[in-house]
C-alpha cells in the first residue's frame, strides 16, 4: 500500500497523465484498495481532468467499485459534465455504495429533482419496493425540498402505504 500510495502521489502531481497512466489507475480502482491510495488515486485522476475514460467506467455495471469512484471524480470536476440521464438510474443499483453516491451527487443538482422525483415515484407504484430505496430517496432529496417535484413527491408519501 505504501509504494502505491507513493506512486499515485506522483501521478497526482503531475500536470497531465497519458492514457496508459488512466488507464492503469482505473484499472487498479476495480477492486478493493487501502482508503488513502484510493484517495490518491482518484485525486490523480481528477487533476488529469479526463473525462472520457471516467464517462467510460460509470458506464461499466459490471464494476460497481470503478463506477461509483468515477461517479465521484467526475462530480468533483470544475464544471461537471455529469447529466442526470447519467446519474438518475444509478439510484437503483445493487451496490448501495453506487447507489449512495448517485443520490449524493444527484442532491447538489436541482435541475436534476424532476428526473429524480420521476423514478423514485415509478419505483413506489411497484409491489416490491425496496424500504432501502427510501433512504437513497431520503438523502436525495433533503437538501431541495423547497422544489415543487419534491413537494409532490413527499406529499404522495404521506398517503402512501410505503412503510
Amino acid at each position: 500500500a505504501g509504494v502505491q500510495l507513493a506512486a499515485a502521489h506522483a501521478l497526482g502531481e503531475m500536470s497531465s497523465l497519458d492514457a496508459y497512466a488512466v488507464r492503469a489507475l482505473l484499472e487498479r480502482l476495480e477492486g478493493d484498495v487501502d482508503r488513502s491510495v484510493e484517495h490518491q488515486m482518484m485525486f490523480a485522476l481528477g487533476r488529469a481532468n479526463q473525462t472520457a475514460p471516467l464517462r467510460e467506467a460509470l458506464r461499466d455495471a459490471r464494476k460497481s467499485a470503478l463506477q461509483r469512484r468515477a461517479l465521484v471524480i467526475l462530480d468533483q470536476l470544475p464544471g461537471s459534465p455529469l447529466a442526470a440521464a447519467e446519474v438518475v438510474p444509478l439510484l437503483e443499483s445493487r451496490d448501495s455504495a453506487l447507489a449512495s453516491a448517485a443520490a449524493s451527487v444527484a442532491s447538489k443538482h436541482k435541475d436534476w429533482m424532476p428526473f429524480v422525483t420521476r423514478n423514485f415515484s415509478s419505483r413506489l407504484k411497484e409491489s416490491n419496493f425496496p424500504t432501502d430505496s427510501l433512504l437513497l430517496l431520503e438523502s436525495a432529496v433533503t437538501p431541495l425540498l423547497a422544489e415543487p417535484s419534491v413537494r409532490g413527491i413527499i406529499s404522495g408519501l404521506g398517503s402512501s402505504s410505503v412503510t
